[in-house]
């Protein structure tokens, strides 16, 4: 089966990631879609796993191994979650429809047990599958439920990365405060000191929390130290333990 077209707006992405524009025809066969690029009086031929996007017709394509097979699938919903249409054997229309996470995990849209099949899918997100699972968001309701998903997913990652995300004026007090501590004059317990300082910032660093004991070992490390140990104490309770 194959489709003719040609548009100024279409054009494909390679896995490489050049970009080929051209009179394009769409061929389906055996267990691998292709697409035919006429450029000028040249030819190519691009099979689906050769390309990473296609814009054709309007619309857009993305290969998907699916079934043992490389389709070219139509996105119809684009996300970490996407809902593609591909076009089911021994058809011409695009009539099926999947489910397919940024993880690479997929599903057929479910008709028959759609709320145990589904709410399993879309399980990390346990507000989105509940309402699922409740009944209160059908099949019908499939584009709220990507978007609510993905919005959950969305908010997860920003949070994730907060968290994770190394505090660098952290960072630089610890690294004045060091400085300072090194052009102190020595104290017996100097040498300690650094050194557990040394450990604390190579963990603020890579934003590891800092045990107690480092924390509490350097601050013991500054005794006699009055005006260390005050500048230590306030930079010591920013610090994640």
């Amino acid at each position: 089966m194959s489709h003719l077209s040609w548009g100024q707006s279409d054009f494909a992405v390679t896995a490489k990631g050049d970009t080929v524009r051209g009179e394009f025809k769409m061929i389906s066969f055996d267990m691998l879609d292709r697409v035919q690029i006429g450029t000028g009086k040249s030819k190519m031929m691009l099979k689906a796993h050769e390309i990473r996007m296609l814009r054709f017709d309007n619309e857009i394509y993305r290969p998907v191994l699916w079934e043992k097979s490389y389709r070219l699938m139509k996105v119809i919903k684009d996300g970490y979650l996407s809902l593609l249409a591909f076009r089911v054997q021994n058809q011409i229309t695009y009539d099926g429809r999947l489910l397919i996470k940024r993880d690479g995990s997929q599903i057929e849209l479910p008709n028959l047990a759609f709320k145990k099949i589904m709410s399993a899918f879309i399980e990390e997100c346990g507000t989105v599958s509940e309402r699922v699972k409740s009944g209160e968001l059908g099949r019908k309701e499939i584009d709220q439920i990507i978007e609510a998903f993905n919005g959950c997913i969305s908010e997860r990652t920003l949070q994730k990365q907060k968290i994770n995300a190394v505090d660098l004026s952290i960072v630089e007090e610890l690294e004045r405060f060091q400085k300072i501590l090194t052009e102190t004059s020595d104290f017996s317990t100097k040498n300690d000191a650094n050194d557990m300082l040394n450990d604390i910032l190579s963990k603020v660093r890579v934003n590891d929390a800092v045990p107690k004991y480092l924390v509490d070992g350097l601050t013991a490390n500054l005794q006699g130290q009055d005006s260390l140990k005050e500048q230590w104490l306030v930079t010591a309770s920013k610090i994640k333990k």
